[in-house]
């Protein structure tokens, strides 16, 4: 089971000279791609009492989520990020009161059971409440005996500044099992032009680091051991939901996993991972275009 803990936010896109909404949040977006997949996720997050926020309610009623804790807050608006998309490359900006921070933790206990995964959102990061909930929330998780896992995804324009943003994520990154970064993100935290140095100097020891390449696949460090695993590139529609679909597979996989964490195991499953994520790109938005598991296998396998 994979319970996910982070924003649910809509995404604005304008289509045809006006404004269109799409479910989105890197954490939500990561909850429905799992149980598209057919994995067990639930999700826990914040709304305000509005109407994006009830058109975001109504969604996460229908996407097939083992459970949805999500707490309505009157008085704030509900996060919006809108989308600029040229060629498939997106950029963001962030109507915000901090709402996505708010995420409910008194159930964890209830739901949250031994050798779990628990996945916390980065946005969390950018608020001192959600910052605040996020280290309440790992800390209680890890006492339970869950694995823990995040994704950097580093937005610079929701951070009060670069040198909070970097001591914030360095403080907390050791905590997590299974950690996902992009190229840029990890030479960010380390300050380093050597992606393969730096990637190596920023995964602990028993820590399983993988780093998204974009068109280029993506790596993992594991045990001393670092490889590159490749993808045939295609020409994407929105990105929106690469980099989320990428690591709803690989925490499908592991979450379903019965054998040791291995070299052979890892490259594989980002094989895998690596054609969910680019298949996503097909679609526009972060929910609802996950592959199927057929659609995955039939094209992962032309790359042998």
């Amino acid at each position: 089971m994979i319970h996910l803990y982070g924003e649910i936010l809509s995404d604005v896109y304008t289509e045809g000279g006006r404004q269109v909404f799409y479910p989105g949040g890197a954490a939500y977006n990561v909850a429905c791609a799992v149980a598209s997949l057919g994995g067990k996720a639930g999700f826990s997050g914040a709304l305000g009492d509005d109407e994006i926020g009830r058109f975001l309610l109504e969604d996460s009623r229908k996407r097939g989520l083992s459970y949805v804790d999500i707490d309505v807050h009157d008085g704030l608006s509900s996060t919006a990020a809108y989308v600029t998309n040229v060629d498939g490359e997106r950029t963001f900006s962030f109507v915000r009161q901090g709402v996505d921070g708010l995420i409910p933790l008194g159930r964890m206990v209830e739901r949250v059971k031994e050798k779990d995964i628990v996945h916390f959102g980065s946005l969390l990061l950018s608020l001192d409440e959600g910052y605040a909930r996020l280290n309440e929330g790992l800390h209680l998780a890890k006492s339970l005996g869950t694995r823990l896992s995040f994704d950097v995804n580093y937005r610079a324009s929701l951070f009060r500044n670069e040198e909070e943003a970097r001591e914030r994520y360095l403080d907390i990154l050791p905590h997590f099992d299974y950690v996902k970064m992009s190229e840029e993100e990890v030479l960010w935290l380390a300050g380093s032009s050597s992606l393969y140095r730096s990637s190596v100097r920023l995964c602990r020891e028993g820590q399983l680091l993988i780093v998204s390449l974009g068109h280029k696949g993506s790596l993992y460090v594991y045990q001393g051991e670092i490889k590159a695993v490749p993808v045939t590139p295609l020409q994407p529609l929105d990105a929106t939901g690469a980099g989320d679909n990428f690591w709803a597979y690989v925490l499908f996989a592991l979450d379903g996993l019965k054998e040791p964490l291995s070299g052979p195991i890892l490259a594989d499953t980002l094989k895998h991972a690596n054609v969910c994520g680019a298949l996503s790109t097909l679609r526009r938005g972060g929910v609802g275009v996950t592959p199927s598991l057929e659609e995955i296998s039939a094209k992962a396998d032309g790359l042998l």
